[in-house]
């Protein structure tokens, strides 16, 4: 019908309409036949989005509403066939895999965003902020989804800056899922194998650790980087410093005691000193080279 008709927006959208009851199919049917029926919907609607730039009358913006469509019916599938602790994890991967595949194309972005977004609830069901805070031994099977979707967490940010390459929100989007994520990671974990106690405060000190050694990885890179680019990673490692430092102040040294406290500000102490030589050893060579050309001028 589509090359016939002068509105292919409202006919792509009858679509949507048309398919909507195989998605709703969970309320009358088996879990396993409802969630076959959502990756079938899916499946069709992504080759239709794929294939349908030959045939007549299927437009861009006709694709854009049935990749939609195939996004919403796989999230459903995902939705169906699995619960949180399963589904996010789950959700996060096709973000990651849509984000990789589609990163230069706008609609794919937006939907791999939308895949994480859903994901990133249930990853903070079962690792709310709090969980920072007090310790509480989760479930082996909850925590084992907590350290699977940390992971897939920050391989998504990851994933993220590459595509929105020339965008700083991205950016500091980006840090911040990255620095929750690996202190969530280190905390789950440290508490699954050393215990409320002792790995609790064993995990914030190797979260600590792992913010700073970030922020020196950033420094190092932007000493190796060309002088326009520089001046954006050394501004994210200085802030990954002050998050790194407000953290050792504010919550480690009244939370943290014996070797660890010792441990987390001697590694931050070393490394801090470590990039304040390296600083000012690029501040000297960037004084020769101008030297040189002055002269050279």
């Amino acid at each position: 019908l589509l090359p016939g008709t002068r509105n292919r927006v409202a006919m792509a959208l009858l679509t949507g309409a048309g398919v909507a009851p195989a998605l709703c199919v969970d309320l009358a049917a088996d879990r396993a036949v409802a969630a076959a029926m959502a990756v079938a919907l899916a499946v069709t609607l992504l080759w239709l989005v794929l294939v349908g730039r030959r045939w007549p009358g299927v437009d861009l913006v006709v694709r854009l509403i049935w990749a939609v469509l195939a996004a919403i019916s796989a999230t459903v599938a995902v939705l169906v066939a699995f619960e949180g602790r399963i589904g996010g994890p789950v959700l996060l991967a096709m973000a990651i895999a849509v984000m990789v595949g589609g990163r230069e194309i706008a609609v794919a972005r937006v939907i791999a965003v939308g895949f994480a977004a859903i994901g990133s609830l249930f990853y903070l069901t079962y690792a709310p902020p709090s969980v920072l805070v007090a310790a509480d031994r989760p479930l082996v099977a909850t925590g084992l989804s907590v350290l699977v979707a940390s992971v897939l967490l920050i391989a998504f940010a990851v994933a993220s800056v590459w595509a929105f390459a020339r965008q700083p929100v991205a950016w500091v989007a980006a840090a911040a899922v990255v620095l929750y994520a690996v202190t969530t990671f280190t905390v789950t974990a440290g508490v699954l194998v050393g215990g409320e106690e002792r790995g609790f405060l064993a995990g914030h000190m190797a979260a600590t650790i792992c913010w700073i050694a970030t922020a020196a990885g950033l420094f190092g890179y932007a000493f190796r980087a060309v002088r326009s680019a520089r001046s954006l990673f050394i501004g994210g490692g200085l802030a990954l410093v002050a998050a790194a430092m407000a953290k050792l102040f504010l919550f480690d040294l009244g939370t943290l005691d014996g070797m660890f406290r010792v441990v987390v500000f001697i590694v931050v102490g070393l490394a801090l000193l470590g990039m304040g030589a390296g600083y000012a050893r690029l501040l000297e060579r960037q004084d020769q080279r101008e030297n040189v050309t002055a002269n050279t001028g």
